[in-house]
């Protein structure tokens, strides 16, 4: 007997070839694992459950995964919209946002990830290790990080090229807190979170500590999940340092290798591109985020033709993106990338789905367990309700339609059914996990709270941009 089996729903598994469609079909449900995949006829005359869910005019699809991203910079959503130099005069918000309010601004992006699909999210935060008990309430897949730097107390009054001294106590806390994330939530993959490590880049402590990390990836087994390559702040204060780039510090110190995930690499050069991609490095681009906060596209294009062994995607921080969204997120990359190449047919609507899925779990290590429908897989499903006028009419053949109407048309608003770990966390469009009103309310109080502490910098600093470009 099972526990659940959805049936009568187009059922895209993201099995190969292509994306798997089974017209009319079905996927059961045994505990937390996925224990039957196929026609709807087939399974309904082999199995029994307890709960059935008709998925007629519904798509079944495997969770979303999110690649990338900083889910506590949702407490200053949107403040980094239409503005130059956009890090130091948001982070000058967030740096007056207190402890609770990051951990309700990280709620808030899960929250938003959630409904709109999505099942894992690879997070990458500082103060992890309290931030990830938000995993647990929400019921919520996380591939998490705590995200380690030695900025000064003042680095972001400090001018745009000047040398700062290293805070060596925020790198031993950043440890501490590594470790002990680590030590409470482990590395098996049969667990709703797993770990990886989490220094914020090459630029941003010293070689030490990053050698430090190294060891610590070595001795547990666990990846690192780093920024590297990520613009001009960053190429400056490696001038300054070391007198070179951060590819070529970081190959000098023999740091790159298979167990290294570089995060945007938008300011790399080819030739850089190149060494990253030979030492089998993985390439994580945030499309949205980086045209929204620098006006530039990642590398993807690059990246692929000089070898690059994997490539994810992710929705990185919404303070400039403005959301966290992997159906927007395909969206994007999908169009700037035809746009940038002049060529329609480039990232097409079935490539942007199996990299929001089964692509991302190849990136990560994580294909075994999650990113397709497929039994034994954990079973971490959606269900999308195609009953809105923008998924009509449905062409089932010569060709499929239903494909680029997922990957181009949906904006998450569709996902019925959310079920991760055998779980429904979302049943008829209600979270059932966590009071969603109360979390809405309390990320609606973090304005004030940034405004009364910060009042003086933050107009000097930020609104002043915005009156500039006649925005208030």
């Amino acid at each position: 007997m099972l526990d659940t089996i959805i049936h009568g729903g187009i059922v895209i598994t993201m099995e190969e070839p292509g994306v798997g469609i089974i017209p009319k079909g079905a996927v059961g449900i045994k505990e937390h694992r996925i224990a039957a995949v196929g026609p709807e006829n087939e399974i309904m005359k082999q199995f029994k459950a307890h709960r059935y869910v008709d998925a007629n005019g519904k798509a079944v699809l495997p969770g979303l995964i999110d690649g990338h991203t900083h889910s506590h910079d949702a407490c200053v959503r949107g403040l980094a919209q239409d503005i130059e130099c956009w890090l130091p005069q948001v982070f000058r918000a967030i740096n007056c946002v207190p402890q609770k309010g990051n951990l309700v601004g990280s709620k808030l992006a899960l929250l938003e990830l959630m409904k709109c699909g999505t099942t894992t999210v690879v997070d990458y935060c500082c103060d992890m290790v309290n931030l990830v008990q938000n995993f647990y309430d929400l019921g919520l897949r996380g591939h998490v990080a705590e995200m380690v730097n030695e900025f000064p107390q003042n680095y972001w009054d400090i001018p745009k090229g000047e040398y700062f001294e290293f805070d060596h106590s925020k790198g031993e806390v950043g440890i501490a807190n590594t470790l002990k994330l680590i030590e409470n939530h482990g590395k098996d993959s049969n667990d709703l979170i797993t770990c990886m490590i989490g220094p914020q880049g090459a630029d941003m402590m010293t070689k030490e500590l990053l050698m430090e990390f190294k060891e610590i990836s070595r001795k547990t087994g666990l990846d690192i999940h780093m920024h590297v390559a990520q613009g001009e702040r960053e190429e400056e204060q490696m001038v300054l340092r070391y007198g070179k780039r951060a590819i070529p510090y970081l190959a000098e110190m023999n740091f790159l290798d298979q167990t290294v995930h570089c995060v945007h690499l938008y300011s790399a050069t080819i030739k850089e591109l190149e060494y990253v991609a030979q030492q089998g490095c993985t390439m994580t681009s945030c499309v949205s985020s980086i045209a929204s906060i620098e006006g530039i596209l990642p590398p993807i294009v690059e990246f692929k033709k000089v070898g690059g062994r994997a490539w994810a995607m992710g929705t990185d921080q919404a303070p400039g993106g403005t959301h966290n969204n992997m159906f927007n997120e395909m969206r994007t990359t999908a169009l700037l990338n035809k746009v940038r190449l002049h060529k329609p047919s480039a990232y097409p609507a079935y490539e942007m789905l199996r990299a929001a899925t089964i692509g991302n779990a190849r990136a990560f290590g994580l294909d075994d367990q999650i990113g397709s429908l497929k039994v034994g897989k954990k079973a971490d499903i959606i269900v999308m309700d195609l009953s809105r006028p923008y998924f009509h009419p449905i062409y089932t053949e010569p060709v499929r339609n239903i494909i680029p109407f997922i990957a181009y048309g949906a904006n998450g608003s569709e996902i019925e059914t959310v079920i991760i770990d055998g779980k429904f966390v979302i049943d008829n469009f209600k979270v059932l996990t966590v009071d969603e009103k109360s979390i809405l309310d309390e990320a609606d109080n973090i304005p004030s709270t940034v405004l009364e502490e910060h009042k003086m910098r933050y107009e000097g600093h930020l609104l002043k941009q915005y009156t500039d470009y006649g925005l208030y």
